[in-house]
């Protein structure tokens, strides 16, 4: 019989999940896990000090953007500056990308992470063969994802559980449309290796995952392990990504819950100074209550009024990707035009002058409950 093993991938996100300074187990982050860990677990460590660990691979972001992406940076620029929109160019594609993101959660991430593993706490593979399946993962890696260029190969062995490998990669969507001919885009880049969006339930990013899952299992089969899943009809299996993050929240939650639980009486220490101040504050709210409510309410017109000019906007865009020469000229003439009323609109409001007003009012109101 074929001795029995577990196996993982696991889609780490994008670069809000991801951090470098662990892969490359950076003095200061590794100390500042063990410390946190400690905590919880004194005398025990969560990366041991002087564990093994290996990095395969490690390219600059910055410079890896560059050689993917500043030919079709040139080519996109070159064609604006002929459609007479030289305010729409891109002067640093990774800033480009990484503003974006840090404006929204939903904007595409300038990298991306997956995560192998082998085995479990309980029962793993020795060391030496969970490397090579792992190194041979690695290295087949753009083979069957060629959209997808590695940054970054992190095999981990010294952190108390099994070996894994973090690896790091850039999407490459090519043939683009709209936009740049070439782009960072993972729906896009997916869909040219034929891994498409079925449901928000069956994402081409799970359809990813799954692949490399199957082809992990077929490895360790080569090897001559047999892959279980004792997860499998479970509802862990049919967990999203955004669920197994949203229940590790909970998780954690929960032990902070009982943390205070464990207190003296079961119940946090707050000072009374600290309540009397809290009481100060809430009584200050109350008072200007009013007033916030029919800010919100202008405001919110505004935003009403705001989201009309957005869509003229959007369509006025939409059509300056179309037209040249005489329309172009039109189009935007037609755009100042909007801009202006736009202006105008908010100007005639006085939104902005009133709400400034309510803040400083405010403002000084709140000082005065802190002082007292």
């Amino acid at each position: 019989m074929k001795p029995q093993i577990t196996i993982s991938t696991h889609n780490g996100g994008g670069t809000d999940k991801i951090s470098l300074a662990h892969n490359r187990r950076e003095k200061w982050i590794v100390n500042k896990e063990n410390q946190k860990y400690q905590i919880r677990h004194p005398g025990e460590y969560r990366i041991l000090p002087n564990g093994h660990y290996e990095i395969w691979k490690d390219e600059d972001v910055k410079d890896v953007y560059h050689h993917l992406f500043d030919d079709a940076v040139n080519d996109f620029n070159e064609r604006q500056i002929k459609q007479r929109t030289p305010e729409r160019q891109i002067k640093d594609y990774f800033s480009y990308i990484k503003g974006n993101e840090k404006q929204s959660k939903n904007a595409k991430k300038y990298l991306y992470e997956i995560i192998y593993s082998i085995g479990s706490k309980d029962n793993s593979t020795d060391k030496d063969t969970t490397r090579y399946i792992l190194k041979e993962v690695a290295d087949s890696f753009e083979k069957r994802n060629p959209n997808l260029y590695v940054t970054g190969l992190y095999y981990h062995q010294d952190e108390g559980g099994v070996p894994h490998l973090h690896l790091t990669y850039i999407p490459v969507a090519y043939n683009c449309k709209r936009g740049m001919h070439t782009q960072n885009s993972l729906t896009a880049a997916l869909k040219q290796q034929g891994l498409k969006n079925e449901s928000y339930k069956q994402t081409a990013q799970m359809a990813f995952e799954r692949q490399e899952n199957d082809y992990l299992e077929k490895l360790v089969e080569q090897y001559g392990f047999d892959v279980i899943h004792p997860q499998r009809g479970t509802k862990q299996e049919h967990l999203t990504i955004e669920e197994y993050r949203l229940e590790k929240e909970i998780e954690t939650a929960q032990d902070k819950l009982q943390e205070v639980s464990n207190l003296p009486g079961g119940k946090m220490v707050v000072s009374k100074g600290r309540i009397e101040q809290l009481e100060e504050i809430e009584k200050e709210y109350i008072k200007d209550k009013p007033i916030i409510d029919e800010a919100k309410r202008e405001l919110k017109a505004c935003q009403n009024t705001m989201q009309a000019y957005q869509s003229a906007f959007a369509q006025l865009e939409h059509d300056k990707e179309h037209f040249d020469g005489v329309v172009n000229e039109e189009v935007n003439k037609r755009m100042e035009y909007v801009k202006v009323k736009a202006i105008d609109f908010i100007k005639a409001v006085g939104m902005f002058d009133r709400f400034k007003q309510w803040l400083e009012q405010a403002g000084q109101s709140l000082k005065r409950g802190f002082h007292q």
